[in-house]
This record gives structure tokens, C-alpha cells and sequence, in this order.
């Protein structure tokens, strides 16, 4: 493993599936301290991917995931026959088919909706975690670029408390995405006691004339500055635990040396064990297709089953901090 990443990440080593209770706890607390573990698993199967997640919170679909909502993300081979992929995805739109640099980002910044699941209607929004399995690694590059947004927040509040304020307001920022649609938001959105992310830098962004200029200054002199981001290469057999409300993943490009293509991970994403739940207020749902697009994104696991070890997820703040917060935020 080649890591360059000024507070090492937590490297837990795993030899067996009854191993694996006992390291949980210490998952957890990574995770919600520094928004990332790796763990090194027993082998490289599917199962393993899916109990490590499972333990996190509920396993969330994907359109290009297989039954499991598993996908596999690979040179020219991650389009599964098994997808629930249809002719309007094109393999184009999804950069992990290529062995090209990938910017960093948050994933499912465009999920906001709703889905029916037995008598219940869950809120389908952007994973709280995006967990990484290393089949084998790329013969030449490849590594996972990552960039601590609370770093970039912590920055944002002290230095350009102006640009803060505008990426801190909802409209700031719009997502589209196929068929789905997340509708004025803000950068940094406010849950619970800490903040959630929504990024990206591609054509599915949208932004007003108020935050144009801001979201340009967050790119160009924050998230694409090279102190901000951190390069971690996993081997074979390692699983990488993000906080996707905290923690944006990218990924360097690797050489694809003639027919071998050999550069393969998984990737799972997992929603939290705190799903808002909604009832109808006349007691029935007649707007169906409203949902469709989201039951690509639905949850795969029981909500029935508890979660073993739940994550409190998103950018934490001290007092100092939170002060800064205050101030940019112009007092609200």
C-alpha cells in the first residue's frame, strides 16, 4: 500500500470473517474521526465486500450494480449484462470504463427522492459511505485521490468566510443526472450536528449567478490544489471505508498495458441506518412514477435488521471552528 497522506489512515488487518466483529468498533471510530479506514481483508470474494459493508448501515442499489448492487469498476468491464443499466446510461457517461484521471467527488450528489419499499417510503439520497474493494491493482498508477472537505471547509471559514457563505446557502448549488434531480442545495448542507457534501466538477453541476464564482474558487484554489488531496494506492485483498459526506474520491490514471487490463475494484454504497421514513397523508400512493427513478437506488437490505455498527457521518466542527462558522454565516 502507498499512502501519502499527512495523518496516516487507520490500516486494520483482518483474517478471517470471525475476526471481523472485534476490529468493527475500531472502523467506526476512524471513520467518524478521520472519514476513512482501510481494512485488509481475508480474500477478494463478493461476500466479503457485502459483510464489511452490511456492517456499516443498509446496502444501497445502483444502476450499473448487479443484484447485490455491487459494481465492479474496471477497464472496459464494469458494464454488467446483470445491470439494471438501460439504453438511456451510455457506458460514456461513466468514466471508470476508461483508465483516465477521475476528479474528485462526492458520489450520488443527484439522488433526492423517494422509494416504496413494502409499506414504507424511505428517502433515497446520496450514500453516507462508498466502500472500495482492491481486486488487483493497476501495473501503473491508479491511486484513489482523496480530499478532506473539512480541511477544505475549516480553510474556507477562516480565510474566505465570503466564499464560505454562498457555498453554506441552499440554491448555491443544482444537480442533474439522468433522470434524477437535486434541486437547490448547498454545498456544505447542515444534518444534525455536522455538515454534509454535495460536489462535483462535471456537466451535471449547475450553479446560479450568485454562486458561479464561488464554485469556482472552491475548484480552481481549494479542491484541485495538490495540498488539499491525498493519494492512497490499495493492494490486493484491502477495502477502503469512505465517508462520502465528508471525504471526496477520485482516482489517478493507469497505464492499460496491451489485453491485460488487469486494474479492478468494487465498488458498494451504503446509506444510513437512520433513513428518514415518510407516510402518506391521505393514507395511500398514487404518484408511482415519481419514484421510478429512484428504484435503481433503492435499499437491497432488510430495514427490518438492525445495523450492527452504525457511522455518524458528515464534517464535524470544534468550538473555534463553529465560531468562524457563525460569523459567516453573518450571524443566522
Amino acid at each position: 500500500m502507498s499512502v501519502t497522506l499527512d495523518d496516516p489512515v487507520l490500516t486494520l488487518v483482518c483474517p478471517s470473517p470471525q475476526a471481523l466483529p472485534k476490529m468493527m468498533s475500531q472502523v467506526v471510530t476512524a471513520v467518524e474521526k478521520r472519514g476513512l479506514c482501510i481494512l485488509e481483508a481475508w480474500d477478494t470474494q463478493k461476500q466479503t465486500l457485502k459483510t464489511v459493508a452490511g456492517q456499516m448501515g443498509y446496502i444501497m442499489n445502483h444502476i450499473r450494480g448487479d443484484e447485490d448492487g455491487i459494481v465492479d469498476v474496471a477497464y472496459q468491464r464494469s458494464w454488467h449484462e446483470t445491470s439494471q443499466s438501460n439504453n438511456e446510461i451510455r457506458k460514456e457517461d461513466f468514466q471508470s470504463y476508461s483508465s483516465d484521471e477521475v476528479p474528485p467527488h462526492s458520489d450520488g450528489a443527484a439522488l433526492d427522492g423517494m422509494d416504496v419499499i413494502g409499506d414504507r417510503i424511505v428517502q433515497i439520497g446520496p450514500p453516507q459511505i462508498v466502500v472500495f474493494q482492491c481486486v488487483e491493482p493497476a501495473e501503473a498508477g491508479g491511486e484513489l485521490l482523496l480530499v478532506d472537505m473539512k480541511k477544505v471547509l475549516v480553510d474556507l471559514l477562516r480565510d474566505r468566510p465570503d466564499i464560505a457563505r454562498i457555498l453554506l446557502e441552499p440554491g448555491c448549488v443544482s444537480f442533474c443526472r439522468d433522470n434524477q434531480f437535486a434541486l437547490d442545495l448547498p454545498v456544505f448542507q447542515k444534518i444534525g450536528d455536522r455538515w454534509r457534501v454535495r460536489a462535483h466538477c462535471d456537466n451535471r453541476v449547475f450553479v446560479t449567478d450568485r454562486s458561479a464564482e464561488a464554485m469556482q474558487i472552491l475548484f480552481d484554489e481549494y479542491i484541485n490544489q495538490p495540498q488539499y488531496t491525498d493519494k492512497i494506492l490499495l493492494t490486493s485483498r484491502q477495502i477502503l471505508v469512505i465517508d462520502n459526506y465528508r471525504i471526496l474520491h477520485g482516482r489517478a490514471a493507469y497505464q492499460v498495458f496491451g489485453d491485460r487490463n488487469v486494474r479492478h475494484h468494487r465498488r458498494l454504497w451504503v446509506a444510513s441506518d437512520r433513513l428518514p421514513i415518510f407516510q402518506n397523508f391521505q393514507g395511500e400512493v398514487k404518484m408511482k412514477r415519481a419514484f421510478e427513478p429512484y428504484q435503481a437506488y433503492r435499499i437491497v437490505t432488510s430495514l427490518d435488521v438492525p445495523v450492527p455498527y452504525p457511522i455518524c457521518c458528515g464534517i464535524p466542527l470544534n468550538d473555534e471552528e463553529r465560531e468562524w462558522l457563525v460569523c459567516a454565516e453573518g450571524g443566522f
